[in-house]
């Protein structure tokens, strides 16, 4: 699912009582998830992942393994993909928030959550993006997105003396 210009909260540590810390990513958001079939571990489907975001720059803002996130509350405190297409065995999670180094003006986010069935394994990628623009003022777009309309300019107010004649 994509949304051009939203906000995201991105899980930064593991929960506690006091809820689960994160910080609010904005721009464009493009949420996935996969269904690999097989008997990958959890472990097996996330390095794979983790190793290429490092090679394109992007650093760890935090990993966790089921408790360690902590547990059942992390779960149903950060944002998940409704089944079928995502499911969390509560056993068995590992979730993983990164962000693009190079302190741009806006910044970009990849987290990724991966469990679980015996047969199948699932990954869930969510990307904030810098919003992008068509560049004609007309909506926010990227190959293949809906155009989302741009508010219309202010057009502007023409002023003439009282008897004048003003052409549109």
């Amino acid at each position: 699912r994509l949304v051009p210009l939203g906000s995201y909260p991105v899980p930064t540590a593991r929960w506690t009582a006091e809820g689960l810390p994160t910080l609010t990513a904005e721009g464009r958001i493009q949420r996935e998830a996969w269904q690999v079939p097989g008997t990958a571990t959890t472990l097996q489907l996330l390095a794979p992942l983790r190793d290429q975001l490092a090679g394109e720059g992007f650093e760890t803002v935090f990993e966790c393994e089921t408790e360690g996130c902590g547990g059942f509350d992390f779960r149903f405190e950060t944002e998940v993909i409704p089944e079928p297409s995502m499911h969390v065995d509560l056993g068995d999670f590992r979730f993983l928030s990164t962000r693009l180094a190079g302190g741009a003006a806006d910044p970009e986010y990849v987290t990724v959550l991966v469990s679980r069935t015996s047969a199948t394994g699932y990954v869930q990628i969510v990307r904030v993006t810098a919003p992008q623009s068509a560049g004609d003022g007309q909506g926010i777009v990227d190959p293949g997105d809906v155009v989302v309309p741009a508010p219309p300019a202010a057009a502007p107010v023409a002023s003439a003396e009282p008897g004048a004649r003003t052409s549109p």
